[in-house]
């Protein structure tokens, strides 16, 4: 009899510790997989039909149904609302920009989880199931996003800049300054603005939404260029006229003196002291990307340090590859440079820059009369207009990557 009663003790540890594991193990996998169902159905909105297709493909990617059994159906995948301000999922609700799935290993779907040791007490299967909730967050034209999760004015407009858009503004902070507008005539003006946290100022249009769930990174998917060492070791400073040609350079670029300078189509991979261009310089360059390492040091006599400096009389149009990994990706500051480097855009230049400055743990500035031009993004930890700074963006710059800068984001 004691041995009996060790032996369905020995049994019920073993169920604890084997079957607990197991059941835990699965449950995360299901939970795993109801994110990635949620993530790509929102991505098909408004078509619930395509949308419902997209996430039963993706479950059945994740749990093989020769394995798992069918682990999401049609019926538990729900497409609606999601109120931000509430929190709160809403099935068949208006606007349509969220949806909710429920992943299983049950009885209903015919493939609840069978047990090993717990069978011998009674406990033959057993149901799991976990959910998840997405939504594309109003204000997926966003054309500038400050990613910055706490900081104050991590979007800031000041002096005399003028920033209107013809897209949306999305600023992750979630402090109560978390975008600031003030001094002379200073405005920001967009088609919808939507923040973390709160902002400070009276000229902005329209008004805010605040308290809305931040917005996930929508170029997170990058991976840096490929490096093969210096192609130039030192700093090529060019004040003659030329064209240069995509590489690593170690020790930076600086273009001065008034040179004409065209870029060949391609990655440049910059180090050193960055990438600076000032005085009368004329320069150009189509399907390039600038790729601003994390071991930069900044360009010199600059504090705090700068990675990228364009001012002066410059004429300077550059534009981003329309194809590619790198796709409209003009400037990309890897996310592991210390905060404290400031990509700066200053007084009287004259730039077109076509494409994205994504700089995700770092500072975009437009200072003194800097105008970005073209069809400008921004993505990057702060940004700030000041002096007598200006915007105006077309909503044709709007990135989408694996994500999306639409907002696509778990919020349940």
């Amino acid at each position: 009899m004691i041995f009996a009663v060790f032996l369905m003790a020995g049994v019920g540890f073993a169920a604890i510790a084997i079957d607990g594991g197991y059941l835990y193990s699965l449950k995360n996998k299901l939970q795993t997989t109801a994110d990635a169902a949620v993530l790509v159905a929102v991505s098909e909105l408004p078509d619930t039909d395509v949308a419902r297709t997209a996430a039963i493909v993706m479950a059945g990617k994740n749990m093989p149904p020769g394995e798992h059994g069918m682990v999401l159906a049609n019926a538990d995948v729900v497409t609606g609302n999601w109120d931000s301000a509430t929190r709160t999922f809403t099935a068949g609700g208006t606007p349509l920009d969220a949806v909710r799935v429920v992943t299983r290993r049950s009885q209903v779907n015919g493939n609840a989880v069978g047990l090993f040791f717990a069978s011998t007490l009674g406990f033959n299967q057993v149901d799991v199931e976990t959910a998840a909730t997405a939504s594309s967050q109003s204000g997926g034209d966003a054309c500038v996003i400050a990613l910055d999760p706490s900081t104050n004015d991590a979007l800031k407009v000041a002096g005399n800049a003028d920033v209107t858009l013809a897209c949306s503004v999305r600023v992750n902070s979630t402090s109560n300054r978390a975008i600031r507008v003030g001094g002379g005539g200073a405005c920001l003006t967009a088609s919808s603005i939507y923040v973390t946290g709160d902002t400070q100022g009276s000229c902005i249009n329209p008004t805010p939404d605040t308290g809305m769930d931040p917005i996930a990174d929508p170029l997170d998917y990058l991976n840096p260029p490929t490096d093969n060492g210096c192609d130039y070791v030192a700093l090529v400073e060019v004040e003659t006229d030329t064209v240069l040609d995509p590489g690593v350079y170690c020790g930076g670029i600086a273009i001065f003196g008034g040179p004409i300078v065209d870029f060949n189509p391609g990655e440049y991979i910059i180090k050193g002291e960055g990438l600076s261009i000032t005085g009368n310089s004329i320069v150009t360059g189509d399907e390039v990307m600038f790729y601003l390492s994390p071991d930069i040091t900044g360009i010199s006599g600059t504090n705090p340090p700068q990675t990228v400096h364009m001012a002066g009389t410059t004429q300077i149009t550059l534009s981003a590859p329309t194809s590619g990994e790198y796709e409209d990706v003009l400037f990309y500051q890897d996310g592991n440079t210390p905060n404290n480097f400031v990509n700066k855009f200053n007084g009287g230049a004259d730039m077109e820059l076509n494409g994205v400055l994504y700089a995700p743990n770092n500072l975009v500035k437009f200072a003194g009369n800097s105008d970005p031009g073209g069809a400008t993004s921004i993505v990057a930890g702060r940004v700030f207009f000041t002096g007598n700074a200006n915007m105006g963006s077309n909503p044709d710059t709007v990135m989408f990557g694996p994500g999306g800068a639409s907002g696509i984001s778990l919020v349940q």
